[in-house]
């Protein structure tokens, strides 16, 4: 285990210096350049216009004196104040939302499947429950059928980081998970298979704000979908699939022009998860080695900004996705008898990696004030924050088995070069 896990570590750091190299940003493409060139085209047709003249000649005047093609820090800015990247930043957040959501579940299922048969067949069979043996030629099986419902809360809290054009945010998150669905098992002095099966839905509210600048934005997310967990000897697998809506609020102080802009945008949101591994036994506990890949896709709608004039964005139709690999293990301890019930520990560690090209978020708009000019149809694009594209994901939780009622929490830690986040859990779940 000591060498599995030391693995996944050198792995993470050795692939994220790698990616954080490959997506540095270049100074010719960066927000401000892409805003300074927008705004040099779109002062060509706005002389008539007040409101709009008077952003353009606020910056130029931090620039009186400068050597041509030179921009002050004022200027700068002002260009970071304008350009609406934190739209594009919370495109990012809610893909990284859903793909922690994903992971807690999965978690969630994994802790209430067989966990570690060979020391709990007692509890696995429980008396109370009625047991139907199936005469399958040479050999009698028993097999059960129970229902459960199950629920839990999570939060994540953490910080990213500057990314060398976009300013880093801080975020708060709180959700709750729950779910309905079907166990059924079936055992012989060799082997147990379970098969469960559910429906659930999650509702989450975040709020994410920029450093460095005066901006947040609060996200309200609901989503609903489906869940299987197979086991058969010592392999299992488990997939999840979810859509769901999402309707965020975005305030933008513009200090610089005096001014304050405040929008609504919706989201459309969707999910596939996919994992499968093996457990092996030993002397302290259970091993699983587990590897898979989960797809996150969020579509943005347009918008249009109310309350700062001219300086008001009007944003466009944006599409993010989000392939990642994840490659980990598990292990769990056997179960120590504790206030009449059965307490057990376990700890994880998992390598996550996107494959897309792309690892943040774009967002294309254009200013309100030149909506109306020979070229409205002109637009900049802002990026969000970069994320990353590698994660090494540290865990540990607990579960407690008294009568029909499973109770568990569970705590992880997301780290890259530039996120640190931190999640927790707790839940319940009963059977019947």
């Amino acid at each position: 285990m000591p060498g599995f896990l030391a693995g996944i570590l050198l792995a993470t750091v050795a692939v994220s210096a790698v990616a954080a190299g490959a997506v540095a940003v270049n100074d010719m493409q960066s927000n401000k350049v892409r805003m300074d060139a927008y705004l040099d085209a779109v002062s060509l047709s706005t002389v008539g216009d007040p409101d709009t003249r008077g952003i353009l000649d606020t910056l130029d005047g931090f620039n009186a004196g400068l050597p041509a093609g030179m921009v002050s820090a004022t200027t700068q800015d002002g260009y970071d104040q304008l350009n609406g990247a934190i739209y594009g930043t919370l495109g990012t957040v809610l893909l990284q939302n859903i793909a922690i959501r994903n992971d807690t579940l999965a978690a969630m299922l994994r802790r209430t499947g067989k966990g570690t048969p060979a020391r709990r067949t007692a509890r696995d069979l429980d008396g109370s429950v009625s047991l139907l043996p199936v005469d399958a030629g040479d050999k009698i099986f028993l097999k059960e059928s129970r229902v459960s419902t199950w629920a839990l809360g999570y939060g994540i809290g953490g910080q990213a980081s500057f990314d060398g054009d976009v300013q880093g945010y801080g975020q708060a998150t709180g959700g709750t998970l729950f779910g309905f669905g079907r166990r059924t098992s079936t055992k012989d002095t060799e082997r147990s298979d379970l098969d469960s099966n559910g429906t659930f839905g999650s509702y989450t509210e975040s709020r994410i704000e920029s450093n460095g600048l005066d901006e947040y934005a609060k996200t309200m997310e609901l989503m609903f979908g489906l869940y299987s967990h197979d086991e058969s000897g010592g392999q299992y697998s488990q997939t999840i699939a979810a859509l769901g809506y999402a309707k965020n609020r975005i305030v933008r102080a513009l200090d610089l022009f005096d001014r304050r802009a405040e929008s609504d945008r919706e989201a459309f949101l969707g999910c596939w998860y996919s994992e499968s591994g093996s457990t092996r036994h030993g002397v302290l506990g259970s091993l699983q080695t587990f590897y898979g890949w989960q797809y996150t896709g969020v579509h943005q709608y347009r918008f249009t900004e109310q309350g700062a004039g001219a300086a008001n964005l009007i944003g466009k139709y944006g599409t993010t996705h989000s392939f990642r690999s994840m490659l980990g293990m598990r292990w769990n301890g056997y179960p120590i008898s504790f206030l009449g019930g059965d307490l057990s520990l376990n700890g994880n560690a998992i390598w996550w990696c996107e494959w897309v090209d792309r690892t943040f978020t774009v967002f294309t708009g254009k200013l309100a004030g030149a909506s109306d000019s020979p070229l409205s149809s002109r637009t900049f694009r802002a990026d969000g924050n970069d994320p990353g594209r590698n994660w090494g994901v540290f865990g540990a939780g607990l579960t407690y088995d008294v009568g029909r009622c499973r109770i568990f929490a569970g705590y992880d830690a997301f780290v890259n070069v530039r996120q640190v986040l931190h999640t927790g859990n707790a839940g319940l779940n009963f059977s019947w």
